[in-house]
């Protein structure tokens, strides 16, 4: 999410171009795969809300046990992965 917003910066940019550069290979094809893996990561809200929480507790289990470990070896949390302090809606 730290590059959130340069990724819609360039993805409006792109989308002023004339229709001519704006093909789906050759040189754009890193940067819409980018933007294609970015809304993957970020689209699961747009899901029916029984399926998004699905997959959103599944993804806090997973970071939990990552802070968990982080824990373990006395390392610095990364975000949201501090069972204790996270805010589950929030994240």
């Amino acid at each position: 999410m730290s590059k959130h917003g340069a990724i819609q910066k360039e993805l409006s940019n792109f989308s002023q171009m004339p229709e001519d550069d704006r093909e789906f290979k050759g040189k754009n094809k890193d940067f819409l795969m980018k933007v294609l893996v970015h809304a993957a990561d970020i689209g699961n809200p747009t899901r029916p809300f029984e399926i998004a929480k699905v997959w959103s507790e599944s993804i806090s289990r997973e970071f939990f046990s990552q802070g968990d470990k982080e824990r373990e070896f006395k390392y610095e949390f990364s975000m949201g992965c501090d069972r204790y302090t996270s805010n589950f809606a929030k994240g």
